[in-house]
């Protein structure tokens, strides 16, 4: 038993000599019981695809793993979806500044004198 349920444990003797002797009842608390899953499709009211959502155990074994719309997230799948967003973000910041670029030079503030690759 664990110290945290040691105060919820109750000693109970059954019958006088013989029987059955202690028994010990451990409280049955009601635990909520999650389940952390990274989408496969996009879901309404839930999430869009990839994206990693909590939702309870029930939920998951019942609904999402039968339809194939979400997959566990493991400690390995954790990592490589911080790894892969990280990426993405770079590729945003780096289609944004392109783009501001573009802004300036179609309103006329920048002059495009070469972009960095030769012709031969």
């Amino acid at each position: 038993f664990s110290p945290k349920m040691l105060s919820s444990v109750s000693s109970v003797s059954h019958g006088v000599g013989g029987g059955r002797g202690l028994v010990r009842t451990v409280a049955n608390k009601k635990v909520r019981k999650d389940v952390r899953v990274s989408l496969t499709r996009d879901i309404p009211k839930l999430g869009q695809k990839s994206s990693v959502v909590t939702v309870r155990a029930g939920h998951w074994r019942n609904f999402l793993k039968p339809q194939g719309l979400a997959t566990v997230v493991t400690a390995e799948m954790d990592a490589a979806l911080v790894a892969e967003a990280e990426a993405e973000a770079k590729v945003v910041a780096k289609t944004e500044a392109k783009e501001k670029v573009m802004a300036k030079v179609k309103s006329g503030g920048l002059q495009i004198l070469s972009l960095g690759e030769e012709e031969k």
